[in-house]
């Protein structure tokens, strides 16, 4: 710049000396670029850049031609030559919108430039013309854009030319005034506005801020026009947003916004002028200001804020009423923004805290918005419809709570969340303004964060969030705020369907669920919400866990029994909705839900004036649907698995109608029956029964309509489900009289169907799945039967299936598949039945029975267990065959594992290993059970020798790989469960302890595999802790409970620290376990069996109902101490595992030492010493409060049960310190100071002549914890000699120190703390010994993490013996007193109390607030890229900061922002490259785009201040030398340089011999250097102050 200036300068000192022949020179210049052969474009213009350059200057600068009319004629026609003939051919030529060089761009800016001088010489038809060449071009682009076939005129211009030459046109003065000028801007005008939505964001802002807002300054005629037409267009695309019909994307609010700003002087005039259209009251505005305030670009929300502060400014000045509301019609009418002078002062304090929250949500720092966030009140009472008065719209609430939401810090959207959640919608008008879609589309997106979920530190396992507890209220206070039933449906469905399009996670969907299940009773869903619910059902939850699952679906029923409009819905659709529910996981009978349901429709069925629900409308409705279901045309075909749902919703409907009548009945209600007076069960299901019984007479009966009848009855049994302990109630006592009178001929159907005709074709027969169909059918129905009753029909399909596996039958493998697949449902029946039977204990047993089972047996005994039937058989696809191999396998598995339960030995153990190894070679899925169940029952006979130990591990580690292949899948468990049972057997267990074994060795392998995989797949252990607290508490068990000692260990000590997502998912199974019979899952599943504490609760329980007398059970005791001992000794040697609190080695510790105090009744006398050594040993080394608490306590019981033998070596432990401090000191004058009052009489006094003068001299000790200990030791001990009268009186001096402490002042406040910590003021070591105190109250006190926390509640759920003062167990499981419990937690240290920054909350007084007046925020980006390039025009004689020698980027990037905020001229950076860096960018927060910053490398820095005192710069260091000077006493001139030095090694010898001279920041302290950035922000600060100082002089 500086160059140009001076060759301008120069230009017209020449023509003010030589009279420059203008026209001559143009067309020289033109002649020589006209003649050069080079095309028009960036080389040509490279080539003669100087010449035009020059050219342009001199045009420039030369004087006007005076009165000679030819010259200027001349002149002017020259110029606009040059104009169409070089300028316009040149930016024809360019395309920067393709070709992005910064050389190109800057050769389009000076062709401009030289347009600009030509057109202030040239004619109006000239300016005309190049106007209209940029509308062609504009016209062009948009027609491009659209996709036009026709794009327009091949002499357009590239976009990019055609604005900046269109900027340039418009600073030439404007055309004058008239029709055809005024068209012509008005047309450039509109074409501006249209192409707007396809420019990039920095095009579009220059086009807005140099060619609209300029037209519109210049147009002052057609300005109304000019807004109008703008604002249509913003407008329109509010509108669409606001409809749904079109999301306005980041890209059209940012220019919206910023054409707002950038008119901000037309469209809200600082003065009183009246402006059209005024879109103060335009709805859209307002919508379009709250969208920018909210949205996630810093940049709009800055220009939102600046229109709002712009707008609330100029209505306090003004004298005029804005928009007043008429709130006669209600809340509704409230216009988004309105002003009044009468309200004024109200108003204005609404706006102030309203800009308030905005701007400080736009904070980083909780601590800094906290204080604000009361201020929301004050907003929520001003949108209150009181005297007749509503100051603010809710969408402005709305606004604020979408900005917090997005907001980084958990803290700030959890009070979102619970603003919304806990809000009065009965006083806030959210609904009757219009706020549906905020509460029920993006609420509830925004709590799908599972972090609103997360339990807070200190409250109970289980408990609710308070998102959780605000769902509870938040559904139900928005119904009730609405007053009609048209709004309640509307916001009901709305809800739901976001449920449905969503991918929920489940943790929120549990809660929500559960909140709306909440709503008040009412008659709110119809035929839309109820298809919504099946489609939550069948879509939202079908990848969830089955425990959520089930919740989920519990919530959803109860929302349904609540809210169901009767008069809209049929009792088809109800049931339909029913249908959809899962039996096992929710709506099953015997459950709460069940019978809520029940209830529910013997209540429809007495309501008045409903007759399309009374009990002869709900009767013919069943009676329709079996009707039509078992109506089948002749000629139909099909299967009935295909219509699953719909006998799923008959069975159901039947089921809860029995239970309805049977209900009736008992209430003496049943005045409905039937004119035949047959049960509503019989006569419904009899159909399908007449159905079975024709089917093998009447020869053209369609077979899916015998399909169907089993389908229906199988269904029926399946949703009455089993009787409990052998005993049916009256519904499944009718539905087995059903079944029975139909059996014969159910049997003989599926024979015909899967066994008998020819086989030329598999199509000729059933496929796969309808062989299950009727195999379960089979199973199912037949143990439905009495003991048996059945048992003929059984025999024949026996005898049936046995000549279609003999090996001489031509059957095809599906037909085998068949034939084995009945016989194993045949098996089960009968195993089923015998069991029955023993239970019974009838002295006459069945012949039939007895005759099939001995049948059953001789053929299972005998039968192949390979799959040789598919060798060689080449029918069916692959995938087919692999399924009936599959289900062969596993019905032949399956028949096995009845023959070996009742006939054990009858099969060769070797033989079925050999088979099982063969059979997982192809095996998997479910059919890896069976496998593993057979392999159960033979183990033990496996076992007699070692031959087959070999065998034993290799199906022992196949089958594992079966069961950790299925980890991810729901089949997992059921499979753990069979390998548990498999491998944990007495006889492989007993091997453990057997080193020289191999299988022994192996075993232990197993157990280690276990634990391992347990700590990631939570609740996996359980079933392995079950199954062997199960063999321990069996004859011998204790025997295997010793030889697995370190397997007992292992399971008191498990437990990992979960992540957090894991740890929000136990936390809601253990929140739906709270609900109890609430929630139906919990009656159906168990959410325990996932919740890790199970493992420690179940071995702690265990080892707890060992019995001191038993010398087996002393041994197994010792054993487990010494192994505890051996593990803790392990981790308190690893020092790195001793700092951290709640770590998993610190909680490995707790763990271990809490198994001490739980066996210390098995030490004896003769090793009670060595415990005593051993704890003492650990408490030297200890650091964990928590687990010195437990060491202690041990000790304290047993110097309590053995003081002969312990005493003297307590008081040897004194000898061992010094006056130093020492914990472990801390922890013998607790166990003295305990001890004593529990000691025998006649011990009492010796005990404390030799206690107090041992503890006496600690009382002095230098330490100050170690004093304060010693003196709570002697008080406490004097205090005992009183009250037990013993005589002390030689310790006279003990007594004059007590009453000193009681008299100081600050003495006794310090000892009063120490004193009422819970371990001094109320743990007593023998009333307190009880399961709850170890294992809950202690850890809870001590600040352990909750999940340490095991309620003794659970014990008792886990081992029924329990009792509050029984023997079952080594000691009480609850506490006699509760004064331990309610105690505070905490150490006894009491830190100064961090004040709580809701007590420091306020609505009023100050708080930290960074708002910016309107006058000074930038509001359109024309105006920041201004001022990005003026701030290089700042002070250039200020202050230059050098920062060459840093090296730390966070100091670099703290200096940077100070430097920005105190104005400093040029910042000085050893590497350009460090602005780049996040952590700068983080400190700098945005500083670096605001201060010129210049690259000096560290070896160019002397060279640098050599340049720089050259240009009269004085040369200060930051540095501590023999010369430096107080920087209170320098004068800063200002022309200053500052060198900063590195943060290690100051400022170098060299640089110092450059400097001036050197200022140092007085210190009063002792250590003697300062962070770099305080230095450098001291100096900077002290320099802007000296100049602000001598400004104001001036």
């Amino acid at each position: 710049m500086s160059g140009s200036g001076k060759e301008t300068n120069i230009i017209a000192g020449l023509n003010t000396v030589i009279d420059v022949d203008l026209q001559q020179t143009i067309k020289r210049v033109k002649n020589d670029l006209l003649n050069d052969n080079t095309p028009f474009g960036f080389d040509l213009f490279k080539k003669h850049s100087q010449s035009l350059r020059t050219l342009q200057e001199l045009i420039d600068v030369a004087p006007e031609t005076g009165t000679d009319e030819e010259k200027v004629k001349g002149e002017r026609n020259a110029v606009e030559g040059l104009i169409s003939d070089v300028c316009l051919p040149f930016l024809r030529s360019f395309a920067p919108s393709y070709d992005g060089r910064a050389d190109l761009f800057a050769a389009l800016l000076n062709i401009c430039d030289m347009t600009l001088v030509c057109l202030k010489r040239s004619s109006q038809e000239m300016i005309v013309k190049v106007l209209e060449l940029c509308l062609q071009s504009l016209i062009a682009y948009h027609r491009e854009c659209s996709r036009h076939s026709d794009s327009g005129s091949d002499q357009a211009l590239d976009i990019l030319c055609a604005l900046e030459l269109l900027c340039t046109t418009l600073e030439v003065p404007s055309l004058p005034h008239n029709n055809q000028n005024d068209e012509l801007y008005h047309r450039i005008f509109s074409a501006a506005l249209s192409i707007l939505s396809h420019l990039e964001e920095k095009t579009a802002n220059r086009l807005i801020s140099f060619v609209i807002v300029r037209l519109i300054q210049q147009q002052t005629r057609e300005r109304n026009v000019y807004l109008q037409e703008t604002w249509k267009l913003v407008e329109a695309d509010v509108h669409a947003h606001d409809k749904g019909k079109r999301k306005l994307s980041t890209r059209n609010l940012q220019q919206h916004l910023t054409m707002m700003c950038s008119m901000a002087n037309f469209f809200f005039p600082l003065t009183s002028e009246t402006v059209s259209p005024d879109v103060r009251q335009c709805q859209a505005f307002w919508e379009l200001v709250q969208l920018g305030l909210y949205h996630e670009n810093p940049a709009i929300r800055k220009r939102s804020a600046y229109l709002l502060k712009r707008i609330i400014d100029t209505c306090e000045k003004s004298d005029v009423d804005f928009n007043p509301p008429d709130l006669s019609s209600g809340a509704s009418s409230l216009p988004y923004f309105w002003w009044s002078k009468k309200q004024q002062e109200r108003l204005s304090k609404v706006w102030e805290d309203a800009l308030l929250l905005l701007e400080t949500l736009d904070e980083k720092q909780t601590h800094v918005i906290k204080p604000i966030l009361p201020r929301m009140q004050t907003l929520l009472d001003a949108s209150k419809k009181e005297n007749g008065s509503v100051l603010l719209h809710t969408s402005w609430i709305v606004t604020i709570l979408m900005r917090a939401f997005s907001h980084e810090s958990v803290f700030i959207v959890r009070w979102a969340s619970d603003t919304v959640l806990f809000m009065d919608f009965t006083a806030v008008p959210f609904m009757e303004q219009g706020q549906l879609q905020f509460l029920t589309q993006q609420l509830l997106g925004f709590l799908q964060d599972l972090k609103l979920y997360q339990r807070p530190d200190g409250s109970p396992a289980g408990s609710c969030t308070s998102v959780g507890t605000g769902l509870k209220q938040f559904f139900a206070n928005v119904c009730k705020s609405l007053e009609s039933k048209q709004q309640k449906v509307e916001f009901v469905e709305h809800v739901l369907s976001v449920l449905v399009k969503d991918n929920w996670s489940s943790v929120p969907l549990v809660f929500i669920t559960q909140g709306v299940s909440c709503i008040s009773p009412d008659a709110i869903l119809g035929q839309q919400a109820l298809i919504t619910v099946r489609e939550i059902v069948n879509i939202s939850l079908t990848s969830l866990e089955n425990i959520f699952r089930g919740a989920i679906e519990c919530f959803m029923t109860k929302t349904v029994l609540s809210l169901l409009d009767k008069d809209a819905v049929s009792v088809d659709e109800f049931m339909e909705t029913l249908a959809v529910l899962e039996r096992d996981e929710s709506l099953q009978r015997g459950t709460q839900l069940w019978s809520t349901v029940v209830s529910w429709l013997l209540t429809a069925a007495t309501e008045k004036d409903r007759s399309t629900w009374s009990w002869s409308a709900m009767e013919k409705t069943l009676t329709a649907m079996v009707d039509s279901y078992l109506t089948v045309s002749t000629d139909a075909t099909g299967s009935p698995l295909a219509e699953t749902g719909r006998v799923t919703k008959i069975a159901r409907f039947v089921a809860l109608m029995s239970d309805c009548e049977y209900k009736m009945k008992q209430n003496k209600m049943d005045n409905r029956g039937k004119e035949d007076g047959k049960p509503l069960l019989t006569a419904t299901v009899l159909k399908a029964v007449d159905v079975v019984n024709n089917i093998n007479v009447r020869v053209y009966m369609p077979v899916l309509k015998a399909d169907r009848a089993i389908f229906l009855l199988l269904s029926c049994a399946k949703e009455l489900g089993k009787g409990k302990n052998g005993m049916q109630d009256p519904s499944q006592k009718e539905l087995c009289d059903l079944v029975h009178g139909c059996w014969n001929e159910l049997l003989t159907f599926v024979e015909k169907r899967t066994l008998l005709g020819k086989q030329e074709s598999e199509q000729d027969h059933v496929d796969l799945d309808l062989v299950i169909f009727y195999a379960d059918a089979v199973k199912t129905l037949g143990e439905l039967l009495p003991v048996g009753a059945g048992v003929n029909g059984l025999t024949k399909a026996v005898d049936a299936c046995t000549k279609v596996m003999d090996t001489s039958s031509t059957a095809s493998p599906l037909q085998q598949v068949a034939a084995l697949s009945l016989l194993s449902a045949v098996a089960q029946v009968v195993g089923t039945e015998l069991r029955r039977e023993a239970r019974a204990h009838n002295s006459v047993k069945s012949e039939g029975l007895q005759d099939l089972s001995n049948k059953l047996w001789k053929l299972f005994s005998t039968m192949s267990l390979d799959c040789d039937i598919f060798t060689g058989h080449t029918g069916g696809s692959s995938a087919h065959q692999g399924r009936h191999v599959c289900q062969y396998m596993m019905s032949l598995w399956q028949c096995l594992r009845v023959l070996l339960t009742h006939k054990p030995g009858v099969r060769e153990a070797s033989l079925v290993l050999h088979a099982a190894l063969e059979a997982f070679s192809v095996s998997s899925g479910e059919c890896d059970m069976p496998i593993m169940h057979c392999l159960e029952l033979v183990m033990p006979e496996l076992l007699q020798g070692v031959d087959h130990h070999a065998k034993v591990i290799q199906v022992i580690r196949i089958a594992w790989g079966k069961v950790y292949e299925e980890i991810k899948s729901w089949s997992f468990w059921l499979k753990m469960e069979a390998y548990v049972n498999m491998t944990l057997q007495k006889p492989l267990l007993v091997l453990m302890d057997e080193e020289d074994v191999e299988l022994g060795v192996y075993m232990n392998e197993v157990l280690e595999r276990f634990f391992e995989v347990g700590q990631e797949k939570a609740g996996m252990l359980n079933l392995v802790i079950a199954r062997l607290c199960q063999l321990w508490a069996e004859p011998e068990g204790i025997a295997l409970a010793t030889k697995m000692v370190s397997t007992i260990v292992d399971a008191c000590m498990f437990g990992t620290v979960h992540k957090k997502a894991e740890r929000l998912c136990l936390d809601v199974y253990m929140y739906i376990e709270t609900l109890k019979e609430n929630c139906s899952v919990n009656e159906i599943l168990s959410s325990s069996s996932k919740n890790d504490v199970y493992v420690r609760l179940a071995a702690i329980n265990f080892l707890s109902s060992l019995k001191p007398g038993v010398a087996e059970h002393k041994r197994l005791a010792m054993a487990v101490l010494e192994e505890g001992w051996k593990r803790y000794e392990e981790l308190y040697q690893m020092s790195t595992f001793r700092q951290f609190t709640n770590s998993l080695p610190h909680l490995h510790k707790h763990r271990a030492v809490q198994i001490f105090p739980v066996l210390d009744q098995f030490i004896g006398k003769d090793l009670c010493l060595d415990f005593c050594k051993q704890t003492w040993d650990a408490l030297v080394l200890e650091c964990h409060p928590s687990v010195r608490q437990n060491l202690e306590w041990l000790l304290m019981r047993l110097v309590h049960r053995y003081p002969q033998e312990l005493l003297p070596f307590l008081w040897k432990c004194f000898d061992q310190f010094s006056d130093k401090r020492n914990i472990s000191l801390i922890s013998l004058l607790h166990i003295v100071t305990r001890v004593g009052p529990e000691l025998p009489v006649d011990l009492r006094e010796d005990f404390y002549m030799e206690a107090i003068p041992l503890v006496m001299p600690w009382t002095m000790a230098h330490h100050f914890n170690t004093r304060l200990h010693g003196q709570a030791a002697i008080y406490k001990l004097w205090g005992q000699c009183q009250e037990m009268k013993l005589k002390a009186r030689q310790y006279k001096v003990v007594e004059s120190c007590v009453k000193f402490l009681n008299e100081n002042g600050n003495s006794s406040a310090v000892l009063g703390k120490l004193m009422g910590n819970y371990f001094y003021s109320h743990f007593n070591f023998l009333r307190d010994y009880s399961m709850e105190t170890m294992f809950y109250t202690l850890p809870r006190l001590a600040c352990l993490c909750d999940i340490e926390w095991m309620h003794p509640d659970l014990f008792h759920q886990l081992d029924a013996s329990w009792q509050i003062n029984g023997d079952s167990h080594l000691m009480p499981l609850y506490n006699e007193s509760k004064t331990l419990a309610a105690c505070e937690p905490g150490p006894w240290k009491m830190k100064a109390t961090t004040e709580s920054f809701e007590d420091t909350e306020t609505t009023d007084g100050d708080v930290q607030k960074k708002i910016i007046p309107w006058r000074l925020m930038t509001p359109d980006s024309s105006a920041e890229q201004e001022y990005s390039h003026r701030r290089k025009g700042r002070n250039q004689d200020g202050l230059v900061l050098v920062t060459s020698l840093i090296n730390k980027i966070p100091n670099l990037g703290g200096l940077c922002r100070t430097s920005e905020i105190f104005g400093v001229s040029e910042f000085v950076i050893g590497n350009l490259s460090y602005t780049d860096d996040r952590m700068f960018q983080t400190l700098s927060v945005t500083a670096e785009k605001w201060i010129p910053i210049t690259e000096v490398q560290f070896f160019r820095l002397g060279e640098f201040l050599e340049e720089k005192k050259r240009e009269s710069y004085t040369l200060v260091g930051v540095e501590q030398t023999a010369n430096s000077v107080d920087l209170t006493k320098y004068k800063f001139p200002k022309k200053t340089l500052l060198v900063l030095g590195n943060e290690k090694e100051g400022i170098p010898p060299d640089i110092l011999q450059q400097l001036d001279v050197c200022v140092e920041i007085p210190q009063q302290g002792i250590i003697r250097s300062l962070n770099v950035h305080v230095s450098g922000a001291l100096l900077v600060w002290e320099y802007t102050r000296q100049q602000m100082e001598n400004s104001d002089a001036e």
